[in-house]
């Protein structure tokens, strides 16, 4: 697996940059490009973050926390910014939690400084121009954070399931002979 960073921000100083990719190459393969748009991240050869399905939904579950959930690219995302795979199913061991914080702090502070260099005045993104960029990598990950630190701490592993919301799922068969009836 390998996750392509896209053109780390110009603000930063020449130590400061090799010190984020050094701490994310540690979790995952790492590479730099800059044929994608700044923040943006992918896996593989040609396979972007962003041409997943909304629609999924991402359930992570630990004995230690309530159950989360997030929408398909997003949970995607952090899936592979800690290096796991995007599978409908998953585990995050409790040993792995503290690699996977470290790189998830390591890309949210690569975020910021992209959003920042992107928004000198500090006034945000424009909603109309930009409408992924109204919540940051901070606010997503945030919660899945606090989940591997607590689960961390009690030593307990957190799991995952993707699947696709009843709302927008085809009916089934059975379903559909049940309609007739």
């Amino acid at each position: 697996m390998q996750i392509v960073l896209h053109r780390l921000p110009m603000a930063w100083d020449t130590a400061r940059r090799r010190a984020v990719v050094a701490k994310l190459r540690a979790g995952a393969g790492i590479a730099i490009c800059s044929a994608h748009p700044a923040g943006c991240l992918r896996q593989g050869a040609g396979r972007s973050s962003h041409s997943s399905s909304n629609l999924m939904l991402y359930k992570f579950k630990s004995r230690a926390t309530a159950p989360l959930i997030m929408l398909g690219r997003n949970g995607e995302r952090v899936l592979r910014i800690i290096g796991k795979s995007p599978d409908t199913h998953g585990i995050i061991e409790s040993a792995e939690m503290p690699q996977a914080i470290d790189l998830l702090n390591a890309a949210i502070e690569y975020d910021d400084a992209v959003r920042a260099e992107r928004h000198p005045d500090g006034d945000g993104p424009d909603p109309e121009d930009h409408p992924d960029d109204e919540v940051s990598l901070r606010q997503r990950a945030w919660p899945l954070i606090e989940m591997m630190e607590r689960s961390h701490s009690g030593e307990y592993d957190i799991v995952w399931t993707a699947s696709v919301p009843l709302a927008t799922a085809a009916p089934t068969p059975a379903s559909a002979s049940i309609r007739r009836s």
